[in-house]
């Protein structure tokens, strides 16, 4: 099952890339998804996790909604759902 994972802005810097398909055999929590991608994306695991917890300036969002309104880090992604990994932005 497919999962579209993207990145943003100083996360789209440290993993090089805009977009990536990661295929997966079951749902899993994002905490699960989150080991693979910082396995492949070491620079992205250095942003976005932070010594006992993940970085409060980055959002994942989940199909557009933030994780920490949904289920957190135990949130499952099914077949087809899109992970947006995003930094902060100023303006």
């Amino acid at each position: 099952m497919p999962i579209r994972i993207r990145y943003l802005g100083l996360v789209y810097r440290a993993s090089g890339l805009y977009e990536e398909i990661i295929y997966l055999d079951t749902p899993i929590p994002i905490s699960a998804l989150l080991e693979i991608v910082f396995e492949r994306h070491p620079e992205v695991m250095k942003l976005i996790y932070v010594e006992g917890g993940l970085n409060p300036l980055y959002r994942i969002l989940l199909n557009g909604r933030d994780i920490e309104h949904l289920e957190g880090l135990n949130t499952k992604v099914y077949d087809g759902d899109v992970v947006t990994f995003s930094s902060p932005f100023g303006g």
